[in-house]
């Protein structure tokens, strides 16, 4: 938090203190919903009403996509928490005069209405932050909101002990006036472009995207077991606590006693558990748990381990899963986000909510004295697939943060030469295939062409390198002409046509500490014009123990071969213990710039990036881009070093995904220092 700018952390705590305002009027209403309802209606109306709310917020939910799109979130979230403080207000005073019609209007506005207000919200948090920022920034809100869970479910318990419902509903709908005010004022850039969009725009943008659907499946497949968690606690507790009170009393201290636990949950582990084992792996642990409290409660059905059973599952939705699901949204861009997020937010859940309820309709049907069982091993089945559905969000995750970045560059990449061409190879020169054995030239023009080579008269070498039938045993011969600038385009050329007859010898020269470093560093690019996997072994070999100047070679002729060859990419194991040794390979900063220079030929990055950076860092971004995807990783470089905090912040986000910590961490510490100003000599 230190690190961010005034006005981002201003930002994140003006964010906090709403969430907490609003998860507290969601507890609170939840615990005075729950507590009128099993007093007014008995438990099995409860899947009828579930399956109300969720239509209701079907058609809420498009209506917001619609909003959203045309308003953004800056505008359409303060204005919904007024609506809904202008609803409790109404419900406040009608409802002594009509309390069952309150109660049932009470839960369809929690389920509909109220879950409009949280996604507009979440659409706003999601377009201030950046990817990397907003790991921050979420982790933070989010534990606001479980503090707020703590003060709504006190004050649920007190004021309906002190004035019963008409204050509760002033209290609900002060805390979303709140809100309201809050959100009016928060200060934040409004990103993405205002667009007319119709009702089902939202739907068609989920329909074209994988990723949406799978965040939308994964949030269905989380509220169907929260549903089916959900009706199995309460239909136990409606037998035990008959009258009002204490059902809004037990309800108040569920919810009351879950958000303390997320509140410590996330503030200890959130930002933690997301940066150690990352986004997927954080929120499958809420249908892991899910599963096995499923089971317990299956094997056990009493009050107490079904309130363990969801306990464990509110707190886990509430803290670890709902900091995991808003970070699936930063990378998406704004105008498909205000689009769909609400429709994935709202019915996503809801229908969970629909098939939680008619499954739970359907075995009270067909079994109604087991119905505790099967319902928990329902849940326990869904749990496990979520399991394997959330497993897949992490590849779809890093494709959009790849994408989000290209976007960033768009208009400059469109502009500019293509920064992961190839490089030019050297001339072609028409000379004599190299002759097999039996037509090798006789030995005494062997020996005349041996003594041409080592001789001091350009004239002669050039004519020995010219001639026909060279043969393969004065390649060694050959090789320290590279470091003549008279003749190492034409020894070059002879070395090319002698073909991978010499790798083995190329190969060799490269490893061989001996020849002078204007030699070594002339030679990957012949290895990799050979081809095979003996050149791609050469140059990962020479990439372990060479100077700089020649693993710099080594590493730019490998991406050439590896993007004309894929099959010969190496491990990804390999090129990150490579990436981890150059950062770590201090004794060879004087190095980065040799006499001499480093050797000709397009690398990764464009020139004014690779001036930038310098040729070290270029080498080590090109090693990464053998195993990652290369425009990203060269787009990511710059949005590294940009001054953009949206870019900066998506590039760091990309790394975070896609490199061991270890080697992640490594890199953070390296970057900033290796990095220089734009127009410094890079030596190359």
């Amino acid at each position: 938090m230190k690190d961010l700018p005034q006005e981002t952390r201003r930002s994140i705590n003006v964010a906090t203190v709403a969430s907490a305002a609003m998860i507290a009027q969601q507890i609170a209403g939840k615990a005075e919903r729950d507590g009128l309802f099993l007093v007014n209606f008995p438990a099995t109306e409860l899947p009828k009403a579930m399956i109300a709310g969720a239509l209701l917020s079907f058609v809420g939910a498009l209506i917001l996509s619609s909003v959203l799109s045309r308003f953004g979130p800056r505008k359409t979230a303060p204005g919904l928490f007024s609506v809904s403080a202008v609803i409790f207000l109404g419900f406040a005073a009608l409802y002594q005069r009509a309390p069952a019609l309150i109660t049932v209007l009470l839960y369809l506005h929690m389920a509909s209405f109220g879950i409009l207000v949280i996604s507009a919200f979440w659409s706003l948090i999601n377009e201030l932050f950046d990817p990397h920022t907003a790991k921050i920034a979420i982790a933070r809100i989010v534990t606001g909101s479980t503090f707020g869970g703590v003060c709504g479910g006190i004050l649920a318990d007190r004021l309906t002990e002190l004035d019963g419902p008409t204050g509760m509903f002033l209290m609900l709908s002060g805390l979303h006036a709140l809100c309201a005010l809050i959100l009016s004022r928060m200060n934040g850039p409004d990103i993405g472009d205002r667009q007319r969009a119709g009702v089902l725009h939202g739907l068609a943008v989920i329909r074209r995207s994988s990723y949406l659907k799978q965040i939308a499946l994964s949030v269905a497949l989380a509220s169907g077991v929260a549903a089916l968690l959900d009706y199995t606690m309460k239909a136990e507790a409606a037998k035990h606590y008959l009258d009002e009170d204490s059902l809004v009393s037990f309800f108040a201290a569920f919810y009351t006693g879950t958000s303390v636990l997320a509140f410590f949950l996330q503030r200890l582990l959130a930002d933690t558990t997301l940066r150690r084992i990352g986004l997927s792996a954080t929120m499958s642990i809420l249908p892991i748990a899910a599963m096995a409290g499923s089971l317990l409660g299956a094997a056990f059905t009493r009050l107490p381990t079904l309130v363990a059973a969801k306990g464990v599952e509110v707190i886990l939705a509430n803290s670890l899963f709902r900091s995991g699901i808003e970070m699936t949204y930063t990378p998406v861009p704004p105008n498909r986000k205000r689009a769909a997020k609400s429709i994935v937010d709202v019915v996503a859940q809801r229908t969970g909510d629909l098939v939680g309820g008619g499954l739970i309709l359907l075995i009270l049907a067909i079994t109604p004295l087991l119905t505790q069982e099967i319902v928990l091993t329902s849940a326990a089945l869904v749990a496990a697939i979520s399991v394997a559905v959330i497993a897949r969000l992490k590849r779809g995750y890093v494709v959009q943060l790849t994408e989000s970045l290209k976007r960033g560059l768009l208009a400059e990449a469109t502009n500019k030469p293509n920064p992961s061409k190839p490089a030019d190879k050297p001339p072609e020169h028409t000379y004599p295939a190299v002759v097999s054995a039996e037509d090798s030239p006789p030995l005494g023009d062997l020996i005349e062409t041996m003594q041409a080579l080592i001789s001091d008269d350009p004239m002669q070498q050039r004519r020995a390198l010219t001639a026909p039938n060279i043969d393969p045993r004065v390649a060694s011969l050959i090789t320290p002409l590279l470091a003549d600038e008279r003749l190492k385009k034409t020894a070059a050329a002879a070395l090319e046509t002698l073909g991978d007859r010499i790798n083995g010898q190329l190969a060799d020269a490269l490893m061989d500490a001996t020849q002078p470093d204007a030699v070594r560093t002339q030679l990957p690019s012949l290895i990799e014009s050979l081809g095979g996997a003996r050149s791609a072994n050469a140059l990962l070999l020479a990439l372990e123990g060479t100077p700089f100047p020649v693993r710099y070679a080594c590493g730019q002729a490998l991406a050439r071969l590896t993007e004309r060859e894929p099959s010969l990419t190496p491990a990804p194991t390999r090129v990150f213990a490579l990436a981890a040794a150059e950062i770590h390979r201090a004794s060879d900063t004087h190095l980065e710039n040799p006499p001499g220079g480093l050797p000709d030929g397009a690398g990764l990055f464009e020139d004014d990036l690779a001036e930038r950076a310098g040729p070290k860092v270029e080498h080590l971004f090109n090693l990464l881009a053998l195993v990652l995807d290369r425009e990203a990783v060269a787009i990511a470089l710059r949005g590294w070093l940009s001054d953009d905090r949206r870019m900066r912040g998506t590039a760091i986000e990309y790394f975070e995904n896609v490199l061991p910590e270890q080697l992640r961490r490594a890199l953070a510490e390296y970057l900033p220092q290796a990095t220089r100003p734009a127009g410094t000599d890079s030596g190359k």
